[in-house]
C-alpha cells in the first residue's frame, strides 16, 4: 500500500502525542513494506528544520480558494500512486482536502479521533477555576467560562459537532482509539454513522523490554511525566499527593519530568506548601532512564485520550497508579492485576501509595502484569490492525 497521512501538523515527534503515534506507527508500516507519504496544512515554517520519518509536504488549508495549492495537491497523489488516504484530525479542514481526492480514492479514506469527542463535557467549575492564567485575555476568559459553563460547554459542543458531520458526509471509516469513544459521539449526534465506527488502539512508543530493574534495584522513587500543564494533566492534584504520601515516607523521592505554562507556577507551589523530596527534571529525551529507576508512575490528568505514558511506564515494569478520571484508562488498566485506578482525589492516591508502597511481593506481581498488558499495545500488532482496516476498505 502507498498510504497518505493528512494531519494539520508536520509529523515531528516531540510536537505532541498525535505525532508521535503517526511517526511511530508509519516507521512500522514502512518496514512491513509499504510507502508512506506525510502531508499538513499548517506550520510550515518547522519543515526544514527537521528530519522526518517519511516525505513531509505542506499544502495550504486555503485549497477551496487556491487552485495551484490543488494542482500541487494532486501531484503529489499521483507521483507516489498512493492507494489509501489516513486524515490525522476529525475536522471540517481535513476534510476538505478529502473533498479534492479522485472519487476512487475518497472510498479508500480513514478519518482517525485521536482526542476525547466532546471532551468540553468533563469540563467543571473546580477545573476552570483551578487553571492558572498568564495574560489578561486568559484571565477574562477564565472567570467567563466560570460564572457561565454551560456557555463554555455549548461553544465547544457545537464546534466538535461541525466538524464530525463534516466528517461523516465523506468518510468511509471512522477510527477511534477506543470503542468507549462511541458513546460521546452518539449522545451529541444520536444518527451518527456508527456503521463507519471502528477502533484500533494507540501504538506503544517503546519495544518490549526483556530485562528490567527489579524492586530492590530501583530507587524509592514515584514518577510524574507530562507537558506541565494544570488542565488538563493535574501536577497540583500530584503535587498534593506527594505530600500526603511523604509524610510516612521521608526517604522517598519523587520525580517531575517535563515542561510546560505551569512549571514555575509548579515550583511556587510546591514552595508554599512546604512539599519535600521533589525533584522538577524539566524536559528529558531519554524517558526510559526514569521508568527503569522509579518504582510507581502516577497519572493524575483530569482527562486524556490515551495517556501513552501509562503504557509507557508499563512496558519497563514501572507499576502505574492513576486517577479514574478518563474513560480509555480501563483499556490500559486493570485495576488490582496490572496496576492501581483509584478516586480522583490526593487523599485516595496518597492511600494506594501508601498500600503497596514497601511491599515487594504485591509490586513484582502488579509489574510483571504491566509488562503483560503492555505487550497488548505493541507497534507491531497495532500495525497488523491497521493493515487490516486499509485492506479492508
Amino acid at each position: 500500500m502507498n498510504i497518505l497521512f493528512i494531519s494539520p501538523i508536520p509529523i515531528i515527534p516531540y510536537f505532541g502525542g498525535i505525532e508521535r503515534v503517526t511517526d511511530i506507527l508509519s516507521r512500522e508500516l514502512q518496514r512491513r513494506g509499504h510507502c508512506v507519504v506525510f502531508l499538513c496544512y499548517m506550520d510550515k515554517n518547522v519543515l526544514s528544520h527537521n528530519k522526518f520519518s517519511a516525505p513531509q509536504y505542506y499544502i495550504s488549508e486555503n485549497i477551496d480558494s487556491d487552485e495551484l495549492e490543488r494542482c500541487r495537491y494532486i501531484k503529489i497523489i499521483e507521483r507516489h500512486k498512493i492507494t489509501h488516504v489516513v486524515c490525522q484530525a476529525c475536522n471540517e479542514h481535513t476534510a476538505n482536502f478529502v473533498k479534492y481526492l479522485p472519487k476512487p480514492l475518497q472510498h479508500k479514506t480513514v478519518f482517525t479521533c485521536h482526542i476525547v469527542p466532546f471532551y468540553s463535557d468533563m469540563i467543571t467549575r473546580t477545573r476552570i477555576w483551578q487553571t492558572p492564567t498568564h495574560n489578561a485575555r486568559q484571565l477574562v476568559f477564565k472567570i467567563v467560562s466560570f460564572v457561565f459553563p454551560c456557555i463554555y460547554k455549548l461553544w465547544f459542543s457545537n464546534d466538535h459537532k461541525k466538524n464530525f458531520e463534516a466528517v461523516f458526509s465523506i468518510a468511509k471509516r471512522i477510527c477511534f482509539i477506543s470503542d468507549k469513544f462511541y458513546h460521546n459521539v452518539i449522545t451529541h449526534i444520536p444518527n451518527a454513522p456508527l456503521e463507519k465506527f471502528t477502533y484500533i488502539y494507540n501504538p506503544n512508543t517503546f519495544d518490549k523490554q526483556e530485562n528490567v530493574p527489579t524492586y530492590c534495584e530501583r530507587e524509592d522513587a514515584v514518577l510524574w511525566a507530562a507537558r506541565v500543564e494544570n488542565t488538563p494533566k493535574n501536577i497540583i492534584g500530584f503535587l498534593d499527593t506527594w505530600k500526603i504520601f511523604f509524610q510516612n515516607h521521608k526517604d522517598w523521592k519523587a520525580y517531575v519530568v517535563g515542561d510546560g505554562n505551569d512549571l514555575e507556577y509548579s515550583k511556587r507551589y510546591a514552595s508554599k506548601n512546604h512539599i519535600k523530596g521533589i525533584y522538577f527534571e524539566g524536559a528529558q529525551s531519554c524517558m526510559e532512564l526514569y521508568y527503569k529507576k522509579c518504582k510507581f508512575f502516577c497519572m493524575t490528568s483530569y482527562w486524556e485520550s490515551w495517556g501513552m505514558v501509562v503504557t509507557e511506564a508499563m512496558t519497563f515494569g514501572c507499576v502505574p497508579i492513576a486517577m479514574n478520571n478518563y474513560a480509555t484508562l480501563t483499556d490500559i488498566i486493570d485495576d488490582g492485576v496490572n496496576g492501581l485506578i483509584c478516586k480522583p482525589t490526593a487523599v485516595e492516591m496518597a492511600k494506594k501509595l501508601n498500600s503497596i508502597a514497601t511491599d515487594e511481593e504485591i509490586w513484582l506481581e502488579l509489574s510483571n502484569n504491566a509488562k503483560q498488558k503492555a505487550m497488548n499495545f505493541d507497534v507491531s500488532t497495532i500495525a497488523q490492525k491497521w493493515e487490516q482496516l486499509l485492506n479492508g476498505l
